[in-house]
């Protein structure tokens, strides 16, 4: 049957919508890879590609330029049109024709200039938007005559650009005759960071087209001269204090990373040493790029559901994805979805629990080495367990090695994009405690039934259980008890937390406590207010006794006993609500602020505390009964 093809009835309305709402942020990403593409076409020995500043007009202008197949007058006006491409065929696989004009126009409206050389002639067009649509704009060329491309070679050659040979360079003129494209190429919206092209690049590629040099001019870095990038790809085997590759299932391959911090610059790690960026974090790797990278605070509050509870500014990892993986990257490549099923949005904690379940030995070691001691809270797992036998809480959490994970063990909201976070400056602390609060901030609402669930693999390998481990209460790698399915839910891990660094990369500077339910595990702030409530009134209780460096020690070990057994009474009987409240609610149930308020209702807690201490230090019953034990305000 024939068909008669769809057309557009307003075409310019169609244009400024397709680069209106494309995410400007992704300007770079479009821009270099299509200077990668056209530079991997260049003979061997000559593939470049050169990120620098340019003066026009007095004002600082961003340039790509890249060696390669140039394009004449009639391919550069070609090239300006939606959906067109030269040299290369559009397809949903790799090219939209459409990412490096729809991406850059919305933050270069004052003008987006190409030039390209070839057969010796150098052609110029310049795109922009002129009461309110975009185009090509009119200039006048060396001849007098106004067209939309013109012929600029004696000008090139004046400014001593070469015209032997092919070459293409694009300059962002951005919304502004005097903006600083180079410093400021959003118009400041977003604001970025004095380095942020090096920081993108080094979250976005993770390998370059072979043989491809991607040079990074003055001003981008903080070198003298022109400085090579190298991505993370290739640095593997030599910036980083231990590597390893792991090969899983359906070619999945995650790479773990290691990088030292420096002993004698402790603000950084190793791998800078050498002057290059270096962003811990976890991400997914597809075809050679980098998507949902996780880094800064946000990596820190959220590496412990890929196994990794403590040290996250030293770990990264990286699930690189076979070729043939059954995802695709959406039309602006900002992130990928799932081709089957509902098409889910590709996130990478989906692979957290594979993460989780493939850290190779010597990281494990790593990990117990950085845990603290926290022997005294195994009391606390122990009545959560005669807990949830009593309120008959059947097993819900097993280690699991899903690929990728199906779904969280609650309605968790989403996780903020990191492609817009890629060009902002690190967050304070204040602004780092904002950002995991609102991480954990639950669902306004009850989510709807039908959620879309993220695609299982066909026919998902079954992978065996983990071997189980000798107890090691309080360390960062211990394994719940192993059950049957039929037995009682087991408790989780408690992991005390007294350094501030750690309390503050799990986001809980102000709050007493938060549960991971991704990897079974409770983090508990010991410096918290309410502990050191406890902790000063049993001291003072105990003011007569000689020995006040044992009654310190006592009423700190007791304060965190009693924060840690309220917080898990709470967490139990929240979890206990599986199947009979909504996830919603049940997150409610056992967020942050309700773990925190649990620990400030200690009150009933104090005389068994004092009891306690009592018989530790062998005194009688009555020896403090003249401190009156304060109550909190």
């Amino acid at each position: 049957m024939d068909v008669s093809p769809l057309r557009v009835g307003n075409e310019a309305f169609l244009v400024a919508s397709m680069i209106e709402r494309c995410p400007k942020v992704m300007m770079l990403r479009e821009l270099v890879t299509n200077a990668l593409e056209a530079a991997s076409a260049a003979p061997e020995g000559s593939r470049e590609v050169r990120i620098s500043g340019l003066s026009i007009d007095g004002a600082r202008k961003l340039a790509i330029w890249n060696s390669g197949p140039g394009m004449d007058a009639v391919s550069l006006h070609r090239m300006c049109d939606i959906a067109s491409s030269i040299g290369k065929t559009n397809s949903l696989e790799k090219n939209f024709g459409m990412g490096a004009k729809v991406a850059t126009l919305p933050s270069n409206q004052h003008g987006l200039r190409y030039r390209s050389c070839t057969g010796g002639r150098v052609h110029q067009v310049v795109m922009g938007k002129r009461d309110g649509a975009y185009g090509r704009l009119m200039q006048t060329g060396p001849d007098g005559v106004v067209a939309d491309v013109i012929d600029v070679t004696e000008r090139a050659l004046a400014e001593g650009r070469p015209v032997a040979e092919d070459w293409t360079e694009v300059v962002l003129l951005g919304n502004r005759p005097d903006q600083d494209t180079l410093a400021d190429p959003y118009d400041g919206a977003p604001h970025v960071g004095h380095d942020w092209i090096e920081h993108y690049l080094h979250r976005r590629f993770f390998s370059l087209p072979e043989g491809t040099v991607l040079l990074l001019g003055e001003g981008i870095h903080h070198q003298q001269g022109w400085n090579s990038f190298v991505p993370l790809g290739e640095r593997l085997d030599t910036a980083f204090t231990r590597h390893e590759t792991v090969a899983v299932d359906r070619g999945v391959r995650i790479h773990y990373l290691y990088d030292a911090t420096d002993a004698a610059h402790p603000e950084r790690t190793l791998s800078q040493r050498d002057g290059h960026v270096a962003d811990s974090g976890a991400a997914v790797i597809f075809r050679g790029e980098m998507y949902d990278f996780r880094y800064g605070h946000i990596w820190r509050h959220e590496a412990p559901i890929y196994g990794l509870t403590f040290g996250a500014r030293n770990f990264t990892v990286l699930v690189e994805l076979s070729d043939s993986y059954p995802v695709l990257p959406d039309g602006y490549r900002e992130f990928m979805r799932y081709r089957e099923g509902h098409q889910a949005q590709v996130e990478t904690r989906h692979f957290a629990a594979q993460v989780n379940r493939f850290r190779p030995e010597w990281l494990l070691e790593l990990l117990r080495d950085l845990a603290p001691s926290a022997n005294h809270m195994q009391s606390a797992r122990d009545e959560m367990a005669a807990l949830f036998a009593k309120l008959g809480v059947k097993r819900r959490w097993y280690p699991t090695a899903a690929i990728p994970l199906e779904a969280e063990a609650f309605d968790l909201p989403a996780t903020e994009s990191t492609e817009t976070r890629d060009l902002l400056e690190p967050e304070t602390s204040a602004e780092a405690e904002s950002l995991a609060q609102e991480l954990s901030e639950p669902p306004a609402a009850e989510p709807p039934d039908d959620l879309p669930e993220v695609p299982e693999p066909e026919e998902p390998p079954v992978l065996p259980p983990e071997e189980p481990k000798a107890e090691q209460s309080g360390t960062a790698d211990e394994d719940p008890p192993e059950a049957e399915e039929d037995e009682y839910e087991v408790p989780p891990q408690i992991v005390a937390l007294r350094d501030p660094a750690d309390i503050e990369e799990r986001g809980i500077s102000q709050m007493a406590a938060r549960f991971y339910p991704e990897t079974h595990q409770v983090f508990i702030n010991c410096n918290y207010s309410a502990i050191d409530r406890v902790r000063n009134e049993l001291t003072a209780a105990f003011a007569a006794e000689p020995d006040q460096s044992r009654v310190n020690e006592l009423a700190l070990t007791s304060a965190e006993q009693v924060a840690t057994r309220l917080i898990c009474r709470k967490l139990a009987l929240g979890l206990s609500k599986h199947g009979a409240w909504a996830d919603w609610q049940v997150y409610h149930s056992v967020s942050n602020e309700s773990l925190s308020l649990a620990a400030e209702d200690y009150e009933a807690e104090l005389p068994a505390a004092r009891r306690a201490m009592q018989q530790a230090l062998d005194i009688e019953a009555t020896s403090a009964t003249a401190h009156p034990v304060l109550v909190a305000s």
